[in-house]
């Protein structure tokens, strides 16, 4: 399979997880928002402490390569996800309030999102193709 295929790579079993701690200052139906609104096709659970989302469908995280690509930003998210590379996983972390205005704003720290930051890991047996579809040029 080529570097550049804008298509999820369908053959490979994935299973994507997200996670977002509720703060006491913050709105929990915000923090779902912010999930929601980023991955719209997940099974969203909520606690009173967290929202976490699963999804195994690998086009659940086409609204995340299309910010990738129209930013510009496959370098930053390949050495994030090349970085935190481990066994069959790998794992990035977003900024919660963008996430909220509808942005995909990576961090390279939980630091870098005041109240914490939306952590998404993707483990897959393809990871490596996982991980070449996620930051392929290609938008087409």
């Amino acid at each position: 399979m080529g570097g550049m295929n804008p298509h999820p790579p369908t053959a490979l079993d994935c299973q994507i997880r997200v996670s977002a701690k509720i703060n006491p200052s913050e709105d929990p139906q915000k923090v779902r928002q912010a999930v929601s609104g980023i991955f719209p096709n997940f099974t969203i659970r909520m606690d009173a402490s967290r929202v976490s989302a699963e999804s195994s469908n690998l086009q659940s995280l086409e609204h995340i390569c299309q910010a990738i690509r129209a930013r510009q930003a496959q370098g930053t998210y390949r050495r994030c996800l090349l970085g935190n590379m481990q066994d069959n996983s790998t794992w990035f972390y977003l900024n919660k309030q963008a996430a909220l205005a509808g942005r995909v704003a990576i961090c390279e720290t939980a630091s870098e999102s005041p109240l914490g930051p939306i952590t998404v890991t993707i483990t897959s047996l393809g990871i490596d193709e996982v991980v070449v579809w996620m930051v392929s040029a290609t938008n087409s």
